[in-house]
């Protein structure tokens, strides 16, 4: 129903790289809001976080594109859609476009290909 709801309930947190746990990013009508959502257990890895969403550890915070079967199969059920902000894409930074060498071609083909799906 609300942001707020969120604390109710028990949560999947992420740890980010630099040893942090995610505090979740919510957007409405300009309205930004980061929600520290106590976390049940705190994993570091999307697929380890996915699959604790799925065993019903808790709630989790991951992007459509990943869950987005679960949510069609009804395996997950997405909440406060209003909320959440449009994924912006993905995003490579690298050096220079002369000389790219071919398994970074290779990847940068790939994240064309499943940003493309």
């Amino acid at each position: 129903q609300s942001p707020e709801d969120l604390l109710r309930h028990k949560s999947v947190g992420m740890r980010m790289s630099h040893g942090g746990i995610y505090h979740w990013e919510l957007e409405r009508h300009q309205q930004k809001l980061r929600v520290n959502v106590p976390p049940r257990i705190v994993l570091n890895e999307m697929r380890a976080i996915h699959r604790a969403a799925l065993s019903g550890v808790g709630i989790a915070f991951v992007s459509d594109w990943f869950a987005r079967e679960d949510i069609a199969s009804g395996r997950l059920i997405s909440v406060l859609d209003e909320w959440c902000p449009a994924f912006g894409g993905l995003r490579l930074y690298y050096p220079g476009r002369r000389h790219v060498p071919p398994g970074l071609k290779a990847f940068i083909d790939l994240v064309h290909e499943i940003q493309a799906r």
